[in-house]
């Protein structure tokens, strides 16, 4: 059954061999809506699509939704989609589910802590940041561990005062987004907050590779419950560098003077101009002591469409994120290494023995550790004789894949001798190789 009005609306099932240029499928809502189904050899075009029963075709072309009812099954041979089914959400640790630097305190000058790749920028406040558990999460939405923000010490904001939350992507990982050509992709950028403090806070997304423009949008809190919030941003037709450093930045704004907070929404891609990065906010998070901010179930993701979160394995979440952070998982995140007392000609050396990190990270970290005796970027030796000496110095060759070894001559270790083994205990060492 067909009809050449447009104001048609199709509402039995259609069993057709085809469908060309002239002969279309229309509906005064701009969709094909079908109670019963679909089955035909075409293909199937349209802007939407709503079916309450299955839909069968050799091929589906949509611009926008497929609904299909609960009890619909959508069979193709070809089933063409605008946006990946999986691995779709480009921020690798939306889930909260990692936390490798755990709490941490006292921080007046921003840092990273709590879940892993988020860092708070901050001039104003003390605070503290942590990983909440399933008693502190969304549980009844599929998540059991968030990231939170406490207010510790409490400040009003002068003019060049900033508190936001900092996510960085490198131009390798955004470069789908195609921007700089005629049909930039879209990105949406979704999550899950709660907050006691009502009132608005910006999320800003940037480009800072070649380019430094921003995009912004004001979202409310308006009670003490865990609410959905989403933001869909156009693309940008100025073009971004495609590089291995960081290239496109997130910041929610949470508190802010003038300086940051001054300026104007931009609701399209403009110059970055500081007053407006965080635009519209008035959340004052630093206001008091008993302020908190906890979000998670971020996914930040092509399209128009906030999609359901992309739920991964805990492994895979670990893995991606020692690409930018690792210290032992032992007490005092000690790392050991092992090495031999080695002569050349006269002079009595040290090598050491190589050690990989779990996986390849971003590039060359920055190591840091200490002899568990208050000695900065110094081992702990442990030699042939069972007797620890501390404040020992040894230069270590460290790059992306691992410490590829060390040796020195001499080697100024102290209780080291010819041919016999020693430990070096490095505690609380990091390797940070964040953007």
């Amino acid at each position: 059954d067909r009809s050449s009005a447009a104001s048609d609306v199709y509402k039995r099932q259609i069993v057709i061999s085809g469908v060309n240029n002239n002969d279309k499928i229309t509906a005064a809502d701009g969709t094909i809506d079908l109670l019963s189904g679909v089955n035909y050899a075409g293909t199937v075009t349209a802007p939407g699509f709503t079916a309450s029963n299955n839909i069968t075709a050799a091929s589906i072309n949509v611009g926008n939704d497929i609904q299909v009812g609960n009890a619909g099954i959508i069979t193709a041979t070809n089933l063409e989609l605008a946006i990946p089914t999986s691995r779709r959400n480009f921020f690798i640790n939306g889930g909260m589910y990692v936390a490798a630097r755990g709490t941490v305190t006292g921080l007046n000058a921003g840092g990273f802590g709590g879940p892993d790749h988020i860092k708070l920028v901050n001039n104003l406040g003390i605070f503290t940041v942590s990983q909440g558990n399933e008693n502190e999460s969304p549980r009844s939405e599929g998540f059991t561990y968030c990231y939170k923000l406490n207010c510790t010490s409490a400040s009003g904001p002068s003019a060049s005062n900033y508190v936001y939350l900092h996510h960085e992507f490198s131009g390798y990982d955004l470069q789908l987004l195609r921007y700089g050509y005629t049909n930039p992709h879209p990105i949406t950028i979704s999550f899950w907050a709660k907050s006691n403090k009502t009132g608005n806070f910006t999320v800003t997304f940037r480009t800072v590779a070649g380019v430094n423009r921003l995009i912004s949008k004001v979202l409310t809190i308006s009670d003490t419950n865990w609410n959905f919030y989403s933001v869909t941003f156009v693309g940008d037709t100025s073009a971004v560098n495609v590089t291995a450093g960081g290239a496109y930045i997130l910041e929610i704004w949470l508190d802010g003077g003038s300086n940051y907070t001054g300026g104007t929404v931009q609701t399209s891609w403009s110059a970055k101009d500081n007053a407006d990065r965080g635009a519209g906010s008035t959340l004052n998070i630093a206001s008091s002591t008993s302020n908190y901010f906890y979000y998670t179930g971020l996914q930040v993701e092509l399209g128009t469409v906030a999609t359901p979160f992309e739920h991964q394995l805990y492994q895979w979440y670990e893995h991606e994120c020692y690409r930018f952070f690792y210290h032992p998982n032992r007490s005092s995140d000690v790392l050991e290494l092992h090495g031999m007392g080695h002569r050349v000609a006269d002079t009595l050396g040290a090598v050491v023995q190589a050690y990989p990190w779990p996986r390849q990270m971003r590039a060359t970290p920055t190591v840091s550790f200490d002899d568990n005796n208050g000695n900065s970027n110094r081992f702990a030796v442990n030699g042939s004789n069972n007797t620890t000496y501390f404040n020992q110095s040894l230069s270590l060759q460290q790059n992306d894949q691992g410490i590829m070894g060390a040796f020195q001559y001499p080697h100024g270790l102290t209780g080291i001798s010819e041919n016999e083994s020693f430990r070096l205990w490095a505690y609380n060492f990091k390797a940070e190789a964040e953007f």
